[in-house]
């Protein structure tokens, strides 16, 4: 499976004895900013954590290291983390492998949510070299042997959402749900299992060769800042809101830069049952889409139920998979755009905690619908009372959100603290008027 070898490759591409030259799809990679957090509790013993050591270092000997090139950090972590060396520190490969020569066996407990807030904290930032702001992919690679004792979700959707892509790799008595919580989604694509350290050294040129071209993947999807973007739109949607939110849909499509190598749309509409009008990889120009969207005609079913909680099963299993044009293998971020023509009375929460769980953002949007029955659909602050789609270019385009409802613009309640890092304030549910 190539999501799979992938993954494989970016953690176990280290398993090189020996390399004769670089592969040329290294020779594309030209930048990127990698920190890997190594598990260094007691379990592992001292023999095994040579392993590490290996693995690491020939890893980095297949990487073209500089300051304008590739960086590495690294981090160890026991009870507490422990700071080896940031993402600023070496900038030539010799000082680098030197510096993972010198690495120490810690010997102690094993805390990976407090290790996974330090590098967060610490690592990916401008002060210690990451170089986010220059849209330089952000990748932190966790190693684990075991479970942590401490809270480890919080942390990783932290990590996350800071834009960094998260792998996990388990070696040895792994927990496989906890490795599962910490790396991206899916998990099939982001998290490798082995059962020895020893089997690390197991994988050559191949997977070399993936991890290379998943970086210039990471690269290309932040340079673009494309997303994938699927709408699944109510076939009971009345017939005046379904103009407006046809005209409005080609309008978006107008605006936006739409194309197999930027922004790819999806659309499906739903009743008792889903009917996918065309996938992401459906169309290739902004003419294609414009047709399809002009020859859109709800099949509406009088005196049959919506199924809303189904159409979002059908949604988290098959709208965002590979053979039909999700990218998230690539880092592009996944929408799922809700357009709801009523109010919904069957319980959807575990339908849509399903997509979300596949790293899909969920947005809904609605002029009849009420906000509080959107929230539950809804990833946190996505939730606006309007058709006009063309006023949520910025939530695919940019990380700053704004409810917008017929006529005025209104704010969500979000925590105090400014951070891309934004929720709903758990203690009110209202909304202030942003003018």
């Amino acid at each position: 499976m190539r999501g799979r070898a992938v993954i494989l490759s970016i953690i176990l591409a280290a398993g090189f004895f020996a390399v004769s030259a670089q592969p040329v799809e290294c020779e594309a990679v030209t930048v990127g900013d990698i920190v890997f957090l190594v598990d260094s509790s007691r379990s592992i013993r001292t023999e095994n954590f040579k392993e590490v050591r290996t693995f690491l270092s020939k890893f980095i000997e297949n990487l073209d290291i500089g300051p304008d090139k590739v960086r590495v950090g690294l981090a160890q972590y026991g009870t507490d983390p422990v700071q080896e060396f940031l993402l600023k520190d070496h900038m030539d490969k010799t000082s680098l492998l030197a510096a993972v020569d010198k690495i120490m066996f810690l010997d102690s407990g094993t805390e990976t949510g407090k290790a996974i807030n330090f590098i967060r904290d610490r690592y990916f930032t401008a002060e210690a070299g990451s170089r986010a702001s220059q849209r330089v992919p952000q990748i932190a690679v966790v190693m684990s042997d075991g479970a942590s004792s401490d809270d480890v979700p919080i942390p990783a959707k932290r990590l996350r959402e800071h834009g960094v892509l998260v792998f996990a790799i388990g070696v040895g008595s792994y927990n496989r749900k906890e490795l599962e919580i910490i790396a991206n989604h899916p998990s099939e694509d982001f998290v490798i299992t082995s059962d020895t350290f020893q089997a690390l050294q197991g994988l050559r040129n191949t997977l070399l060769k993936s991890v290379c071209t998943s970086l210039e993947a990471q690269r290309e999807a932040l340079t673009e800042r494309f997303a994938d973007i699927f709408f699944l739109v109510d076939s009971a949607l009345p017939q005046r809101q379904y103009i407006l939110f046809r005209n409005e849909l080609i309008r978006f499509i107008d605006q936006l830069d739409v194309g197999q190598s930027s922004y790819r749309i999806g659309l499906a509409q739903y009743g008792p049952d889903v009917k996918v009008e065309f996938y992401l990889n459906a169309h290739k120009s902004q003419a294609q889409y414009t047709r399809a969207v002009k020859s859109l005609q709800l099949q509406q079913q009088p005196g049959q139920a919506q199924n809303l909680g189904g159409a979002l099963e059908f949604a988290a299993a098959d709208f965002f998979r590979p053979e039909k044009g999700g990218r998230a293998n690539q880092g592009a971020r996944q929408f799922l755009v809700v357009v709801l023509g009523k109010d919904f009375k069957e319980s959807v929460f575990s339908s849509a905690k399903k997509v979300k769980s596949e790293g899909v953002t969920v947005v809904t949007t609605s002029v009849t619908v009420p906000i509080e029955s959107m929230l539950i659909l809804s990833t946190e602050q996505f939730v606006f009372n309007t058709l006009k789609i063309t006023q949520l270019m910025d939530v695919f385009t940019t990380k700053e959100v704004e409810v917008v409802t017929e006529g005025r613009r209104y704010l969500l309640v979000l925590n105090s603290l400014k951070s891309t890092n934004t929720g709903l304030n758990k203690s009110s549910n209202s909304c202030n008027n942003g003018d």
